[in-house]
């Protein structure tokens, strides 16, 4: 069976996300759905103040809100790796990672349309059988953006994410603030 998945670099989960999930859902109806949830080697810095569980554990709140299947979606770490950008070692971290988890490649890799597919030729290159799919988001948020309502206390992007807001436990914030607040 072929996996779609998405790679989430997730400081802050959103509901912009969920146009993503809700998309490899319906492109996979009867398939299960991985979501990497990334920088899991990183913790306490500004990108990713928060470890991968906390964001995994975020993530799932905003998709039981939404009533999303749970039990079509596996949530698993991906590392990040010390080379900026789009590089063979990210992709290729990447597909280990999912093979690691779901024993194949997947079949096709879901992208915001905030990012151009050339972003992606090398991925591609690397793994030819890889459909590629923008998802446009629908909802223009972001996890920087997020973070910069929790530091900013700024009353429209906290208006902006009252949503997500509800759903981040008061510790969490707090945690995300202190690490961020000189950024």
């Amino acid at each position: 069976m072929d996996y779609p998945f998405a790679v989430m670099r997730l400081g802050a989960p959103h509901t912009g996300h969920l146009t993503l999930v809700d998309r490899m859902l319906t492109d996979y109806p009867q398939a299960q759905v991985l979501i990497l949830v990334g920088s899991a080697n990183l913790v306490g810095v500004p990108s990713a103040p928060l470890s991968w569980l906390a964001r995994r554990d975020l993530l799932v709140r905003l998709l039981v809100a939404h009533e999303f299947p749970l039990a079509r979606l596996v949530l698993a770490p991906v590392a990040d790796v010390a080379e900026a950008g789009f590089c063979a070692s990210w992709f290729q971290q990447l597909m280990g990672a999912a093979v690691g988890v779901m024993g194949t490649l997947p079949a096709a890799y879901y992208f915001g349309d905030d990012y151009q597919l050339t972003d992606f030729t090398l991925l591609v290159s690397l793994y030819p059988h890889l459909k590629l799919e923008p998802v446009h988001r629908l909802i223009p948020k972001s996890g920087t953006e997020l973070r910069q309502a929790l530091v900013s206390q700024d009353p429209l992007l906290l208006d902006k994410y009252q949503e997500e807001l509800a759903l981040y436990p008061h510790p969490v914030q707090a945690e995300i603030r202190a690490i961020c607040q000189d950024v």
